[in-house]
């Protein structure tokens, strides 16, 4: 939790389907070792993977807190909780943010 009182937008990873790999030679012991790191867009730290795998930790910086959705069973109406649609509808509005 951060100063706005809300939980972080979770971590976000990417994998690339066509082989690809950051910096220095394949191997396999290397497969996950961190290749490269930096920060993004509104402090969004990232992180390149030597496998490819690419990660824009969120939960990191503090613009994009409050992206939580909870957990919840299905009632027998079939309607989705309305705590859920409005946590759903937040966390649309701070993906969306700044694009």
């Amino acid at each position: 939790m951060n100063e706005s009182g809300r939980e972080p937008l979770g971590p976000f990873a990417l994998y690339f389907l066509r082989p690809t790999w950051i910096s220095g030679d394949p191997g396999p012991t290397h497969m996950t070792e961190v290749a490269w790191e930096g920060m993004g867009l509104r402090d969004v730290p990232i992180k390149a993977l030597r496998d490819g795998c690419i990660i824009f930790e969120f939960d990191k910086a503090t613009e994009y807190a409050g992206g939580e959705v909870p957990a919840y069973t299905l009632p027998e109406n079939r309607r989705i909780p309305s705590n859920v649609t409005k946590a759903e509808a937040d966390r649309t509005k701070l993906v969306v943010k700044q694009l």
